[in-house]
Order: structure tokens, then C-alpha cells, then sequence
């Protein structure tokens, strides 16, 4: 069984991987374009946490929208998704380097 997952910790792992503009916590700032949401909410049994992605413009991808019961289990659905992310723009960056470097030897 693994630790759960503090905010502290991973505040940790964001800074350390450069991560700061691709991470938002509404309950510390305000929603942003491009970013993996962490948002606490009232909930009729206490508090819950939603994580997701916003897009251009701040706005909301309903379809990546995850509501869990435990602050820890939205944490670490967050590491997952800036894992996502990060993969996902390093294969942009590899994508458009390669077309650009087949465009010069046409």
C-alpha cells in the first residue's frame, strides 16, 4: 500500500519538474488556459475535489473532469495528468521538430 499523496509533496514534485504553469489550485489562485485544475468544492457530505483540464482560454474540458472523495486521491490524479501533459507536449515538440527537418531536405 502506498503513502498518500500531501499537497506539500506534491507542490514538491511540481516545482522540482518545472511544472508551475502547468499546475492551477483554485483554492490559491485563479483558473487558467492550458492547465491540470485542482478544485475543492462543498459537496452535501463535506468537501470533494475535482481535477481537470482547461483549454484555451481557461476553458473547461468537461470530459477530463474527475471528482474524488479523498484530497489524496485527487492529488494523485493530478501528478498524473502533468505526467500526461508533459508527455504529450514532448511528443508535440519531437512531432514538429521532425516535420520541420523533413521540410529542409525536400
Amino acid at each position: 500500500m502506498s503513502i498518500p499523496l500531501t499537497r506539500p509533496a506534491l507542490m514538491e514534485i511540481i516545482t522540482r519538474r518545472g511544472w508551475e504553469r502547468d499546475a492551477c489550485f483554485l483554492d490559491e489562485s485563479t483558473i487558467r488556459e492550458d492547465v491540470v485544475v485542482f478544485e475543492p468544492r462543498s459537496a452535501a457530505h463535506g468537501t470533494v475535489w475535482d481535477v481537470y483540464l482547461t483549454l484555451e482560454r481557461a476553458f473547461i474540458q468537461e470530459s477530463t473532469r474527475r471528482t474524488f472523495e479523498t484530497e489524496s486521491g485527487a492529488l494523485d490524479h493530478m501528478l498524473l495528468k502533468l505526467e500526461q501533459s508533459e508527455r504529450a507536449r514532448r511528443r508535440g515538440v519531437e512531432v514538429h521538430a521532425h516535420t520541420e527537418d523533413c521540410a529542409t531536405h525536400d
